[in-house]
């Protein structure tokens, strides 16, 4: 199962909101948290984690 992040690294869906006061586990605040630890100082941008394997910007 795939956990927001590694989909949207922007934490930009809408359902981040919607789904705030049901999902107890992932808060926004948390995914921004392992975003930072899996891409933070590298250079790569939130929105283009794929172009490190595909080359796409």
């Amino acid at each position: 199962m795939s956990i927001s992040p590694w989909c949207d690294l922007e934490i930009a869906n809408e359902t981040m909101a919607t789904n705030a006061e049901t999902d107890k586990i992932l808060s926004k605040e948390l995914l921004e948290f392992f975003r930072e630890a899996w891409i933070g100082g590298t250079g790569i941008a939130a929105r283009t984690p794929g172009s490190i394997w595909t080359g796409r910007t």
